[in-house]
């Protein structure tokens, strides 16, 4: 089966189970998941992407996920919640004995959680009360994690027993550069992904800079500041709502970032309104 085939096959089990499913490659995967779509790769629900936009919600969602792939070296499926309370199924993927990634199916919402006043904002609440109920679809998630895995280990399989060409990127390089373009206004930073991807930070750092040609901040803020330059030009928003918009925790050094990158200032042009 191709790598097109197993996006579209992962695509159709979400659509029969109402669940979000994604891939976390724990190495033995890298050859599979390098084509499948960033949110096929991780939890991009917009509950997700909201909890997280900062830096306190993305380390709990990072430490939450590290801790269930611990877990899932086990080699048996399980359930539970996460870091904010969604409660997802996980499905280790098994050939000979040998855990190569687990399959998650989740972001749904269980009934009897309700959210504390006044930990999250409007827009979370929102997001959470539009999630698919745990109890109507928690079992066909499970039923479509295991299937998922299955598919996946039945290729790792048989990928294995065939010459495989070596990619031109590295997966881990891939993932990096889709976090950049797709999650740019969280607060990523070259570890905290690293730790997603179970690598040495240095070396990952000195990875993507041989396959990309400049380091993974400097594409991160390359992406940032294109964003921020169209936000300039077609919105009202402020100098400062751009900035954090764009992922900029500073707007000293978006201004500085900006100027260098393009000669001017970033309110030259459109008006004294930030």
């Amino acid at each position: 089966m191709e790598e097109l085939a197993l996006e579209a096959a992962i695509a159709l089990l979400e659509r029969g189970c109402g669940a979000r499913i994604s891939v976390c490659d724990l190495g033995g995967l890298s050859a599979l998941c390098g084509a499948l779509s960033l949110a096929h790769r991780i939890h991009a629900a917009p509950f997700c992407s909201m909890a997280k936009a900062t830096v306190l919600g993305l380390d709990r969602c990072m430490r939450c996920k590290s801790v269930a792939n611990r877990r899932a070296a086990a080699g048996v499926p399980f359930a539970g919640q996460c870091a904010f309370g969604l409660w997802e199924a996980a499905c280790p993927v098994m050939v000979d004995g040998t855990l190569l990634g687990v399959v998650y199916a989740g972001n749904l919402r269980p009934e009897h959680l309700r959210p504390r006043a006044g930990t999250w904002s409007d827009a979370m609440r929102i997001a959470w009360a539009a999630l698919p109920s745990a109890a109507e679809h928690g079992a066909a998630a499970a039923d479509a994690a295991a299937m998922a895995a299955e598919l996946l280990a039945i290729r790792a399989a048989q990928q294995a027993r065939e010459p495989v060409s070596p990619p031109s990127m590295h997966p881990a390089v891939r993932l990096l550069l889709q976090y950049a373009n797709h999650g740019y206004a969280q607060p990523l930073t070259l570890t905290r992904l690293a730790r997603l991807v179970h690598m040495d930070a240095k070396y990952l750092g000195r990875l993507f800079r041989a396959q990309v040609g400049e380091s993974f901040s400097a594409r991160l803020n390359a992406i940032r500041l294109a964003h921020a330059r169209e936000l300039l030009m077609r919105s009202n928003d402020t100098v400062l709502e751009i900035a954090l918009a764009c992922g900029f925790a500073n707007v000293s050094y978006f201004n500085r970032l900006y100027r260098a990158a393009y000669g001017t200032r970033p309110n030259d042009g459109r008006g004294a309104r930030g």
